[in-house]
């Protein structure tokens, strides 16, 4: 996938949002389910989730840290020019990176809450 692709798919994943909340900089935060898959690993938490629509980082995915899902041992930032956005059937976001140095190949599912 190339990066437009992916950033379409984060378009119409936003555009489906149904209570996104704006920040002081313009970008949309949301509260949204997680799950994260790598090496054979799942985790699934609730966390508010952050995409960025101005400056320097547009168009990045950022989580914010939870208990299971955190900095400590997984990505919490995400930008279609390393990773691939798409959309599910079921409108959730998916990205996904494959042999990232920390994780391996890994896929992350953010759907609203």
């Amino acid at each position: 996938m190339n990066t437009n692709e992916s950033i379409e798919a984060l378009e119409r994943f936003k555009n489906r949002l149904k209570a996104p909340r704006q920040t002081e900089n313009e970008d949309i935060i949301f509260d949204s389910t997680v799950n994260y898959k790598w090496k054979g690993n799942s985790v699934t938490e609730n966390l508010e989730a952050r995409i960025c629509l101005t400056g320097y980082g547009v168009n990045r995915v950022i989580l914010s840290p939870g208990k299971k899902i955190n900095s400590k041992s997984l990505y919490l930032e995400f930008n279609p020019q390393y990773q691939d956005y798409t959309l599910s059937r079921n409108g959730s976001l998916i990205i996904t990176q494959i042999k990232s140095e920390k994780l391996g190949d890994y896929e992350v599912t953010i759907q609203e809450k």
